[in-house]
């Protein structure tokens, strides 16, 4: 078994490349390396990380997974971490945490998903801020849309309210330009 400091090395080495793609697949060989592992956290307090890939969580083959990249998120890549044991039972029974391309570290409850570090790095040196930095609902990702298709609808119905004013105008001056040009448009 690995101690600290060699898990500690190994997840930080992986920061080292600035490909988004690279990252997640060097994080994800951490992963299965010290698959199993526990590693103590500062905060929560007492709490453990458990490092683990997606099947060793309580969502074992669910397409929960999908959900958090595509519904919390906006469309993600992320790789799961583990699970954090020892706290106060979450609605799963677990706290999973994920490592997205932002290279920030993000926990499910169950319920919402949460910004528990600002970098793998934050994790070893001063654990998880759980309830997150920022949390998300689910489809939060979906609310500024909402809010553009209104402005779009704002939009045409202000079009539609102008459009006899406009037409009438545009009649007019048609009607100037015909006695102006005698009649001839």
């Amino acid at each position: 078994s690995a101690c600290y400091q060699d898990i500690e090395k190994d997840f930080i080495k992986c920061g080292e490349t600035q490909d988004s793609r690279k990252y997640l697949q060097q994080v994800s060989d951490a992963v299965f390396k010290h698959h199993h592992a526990s590693i103590a956290l500062k905060k929560p307090k007492e709490s453990e990380w458990k490092i683990a890939g997606l099947d060793d969580t309580s969502y074992k083959g669910e397409e929960e997974i999908k959900e958090w990249k595509n519904f919390y998120l906006n469309s993600v890549e992320m790789e799961v971490l583990g699970a954090v044991e020892n706290l106060v039972p979450t609605e799963s029974g677990q706290l999973v945490i994920m490592l997205c391309e932002d290279r920030q570290v993000y926990a499910y409850d169950g319920e919402e998903m949460h910004l528990v570090a600002l970098s793998l790095g934050e994790v070893f040196d001063s654990g998880l801020q759980y309830p997150g930095i920022k949390s998300f609902y689910r489809g939060e990702c979906f609310k500024n849309m909402v809010r553009i298709n209104l402005l779009e609808k704002e939009h045409q119905d202000l079009l539609r309210q102008a459009k006899p004013s406009f037409l009438s105008c545009l009649d007019s001056i048609k009607g100037a330009s015909r006695t102006v040009t005698g009649g001839q448009v």
